[in-house]
This record gives structure tokens, C-alpha cells and sequence, in this order.
């Protein structure tokens, strides 16, 4: 009788924990992600050449679980192109920071302001704008 009490309290105690860890659990899932880190956030290339250069960027994840770059919106504004050097999507570890290589095509001398678009998932799709500005000679 006694050992069936016993093993009924410790139930009801193991129970009562289990119930807090995923209260716990929950809780942290309803709690939004840090958002991702992006360095630079403007890339201020200066005066450059008319014709192809890479440009780089970092993407630090610091949330707890990893996540991915899906890409960036590759096509031409004015006088520059962007094209991404990473084919397909890019997984980055909690707590890793990435090197984003993109190549940047001037097309003619003059000014240029451009804001590219890279996508993240982020519990969905999320956008994060990264500007890039220069002077093509």
C-alpha cells in the first residue's frame, strides 16, 4: 500500500515538472525570434570602375535554432546590376554569422543608389534591405 502511494506522489511530481517544462516551451514559442544581424547596412562602394566587382555583406543568426538566406532579388536599377555569387539557400547556424558574396556590375560612369532585397526565413518569408551606393567613373 505504501509503495503504491509512494509511486502515485512521485507521478503526481513528475507530472507537475513535465507540465512546467513544456509551459516553458511554449512560452519560448510564442516569443519572437531576435532578428537576423545584417553588417553593413549600407555598402558605401565609392568611386569604381565601370564593369564587375564583388560585394560582401554579413548575415549574423542569433536565434537559437538555424535558419536560412533564401536569396536576394537579382536584376538591374538604373546603371548597376546585382547578381548573387550563392546558388540556391544558404543555412546558417545559431549564433553563425555569414559572408553574403553578390557581384555588382556597373554599366555606365555616374551615381548609383541601390537597395537590394535579400529574403530570410524567419518563421515565413521575411525581407531585410541591404543599400549599396557608388560612383561609377
Amino acid at each position: 500500500m505504501r509503495a503504491a502511494a509512494c509511486l502515485s506522489g512521485l507521478a503526481e511530481v513528475v507530472c507537475g515538472v513535465l507540465a512546467v517544462v513544456e509551459y516553458r516551451r511554449e512560452q519560448r514559442m510564442n516569443e519572437p525570434e531576435p532578428p537576423w544581424v545584417v553588417a553593413p547596412e549600407v555598402l558605401d562602394v565609392g568611386e569604381v570602375p565601370v564593369g564587375d566587382r564583388v560585394l560582401t555583406f554579413e548575415m549574423t543568426n542569433p536565434a537559437d535554432r538555424p535558419r536560412r538566406i533564401v536569396g536576394l532579388n537579382e536584376g538591374c536599377a538604373g546603371t548597376v546590376c546585382i547578381r548573387s555569387r550563392h546558388h540556391g539557400q544558404v543555412t546558417v547556424g545559431p549564433g553563425e554569422t555569414f559572408r553574403y558574396e553578390c557581384d555588382l556590375k556597373v554599366r555606365e560612369p555616374g551615381p548609383f543608389d541601390l537597395r537590394i532585397a535579400v529574403f530570410l526565413e524567419d518563421g515565413g518569408i521575411r525581407t531585410v534591405e541591404i543599400g549599396a551606393r557608388g560612383t561609377g567613373r
